[in-house]
């Protein structure tokens, strides 16, 4: 069995700490700077434009993924037709 006893095992070392008074997690002052910081988002307009553009982005993309789904096929079989029109050409 190993034994930690005499070995200052636990003890803290080097200066103690000033104690500090208890905040329970919360940083003073955090509360104002969040809501403040709410307020300015909702009042300011310069990322909309972005957010708009981002949505416009997604639609087009959605509708490109659309468009190559449907006509994957007609791909499909414009490729075989072109790989016989080559073989038979072929001696």
């Amino acid at each position: 069995m190993l034994s930690l006893a005499g070995t200052g095992a636990g003890v803290p070392r080097g200066k103690p700490r000033a104690s500090s008074p208890k905040l329970h997690g919360r940083i003073p002052g955090k509360d104002e700077v969040m809501l403040s910081f709410v307020k300015r988002l909702i009042n300011e307009e310069s990322g909309q434009d972005l957010a708009e553009y981002g949505i416009a982005l997604a639609v087009i993309a959605v509708g490109a993924a659309a468009a190559a789904v449907v006509i994957a096929g007609d791909v499909q079989t414009l490729w075989e037709s072109g790989r016989d029109a080559i073989a038979s050409a072929l001696p």
